[in-house]
């Protein structure tokens, strides 16, 4: 007996889905490959779909940690936790010293954070500084 189950869940996991299921009345093999005709034996085939955790590169880099000054601090703004239409962007180049040069970038519409253009330009303002470390939170802050 042989059953594909598309989509199912696997203990509440999204990612991972039963895609063969087969069913062996006749016995099971054990790990050393012996048959055991006593019992029957149930198998399943899971594939696991893996998803990017950080799919913008600006939070990517600061995922790696303090490397050393100038570190630049980036900020997301919008009107809810959903959208994000204000970065900021500051250098701080030494401890203890205020971020110089600070710069904004503003949307009317759309999700900062998934805009290409807008990455580009901080990246751009980010090298123009030689950044070495990165500072940044994953959510929306105000």
């Amino acid at each position: 007996m042989s059953l594909i189950v598309a989509q199912q869940l696997v203990a509440g996991e999204p990612r991972l889905r039963v895609s063969h299921e087969d069913f062996n009345p006749s016995g099971c093999r054990n790990s050393r490959g012996h048959l055991n005709s006593d019992v029957g034996c149930l198998s399943l085939s899971v594939e696991m779909k893996l998803k990017s955790r950080i799919n913008n590169p600006l939070l990517k880099r600061a995922r790696k940690g303090f490397r050393g000054y100038p570190i630049a601090t980036i900020a997301f703004y919008g009107p809810d936790d959903r959208r994000a239409t204000k970065v900021v962007v500051g250098i701080v180049t030494r401890e203890g010293a205020e971020p110089d040069p600070l710069e904004r970038w503003y949307a009317d519409d759309g999700d900062l954070r998934s805009n290409d253009e807008t990455t580009q330009q901080i990246r751009a303002f980010l090298t123009q500084h030689d950044v070495v470390s990165v500072v940044a939170v994953d959510r929306i802050i105000g």
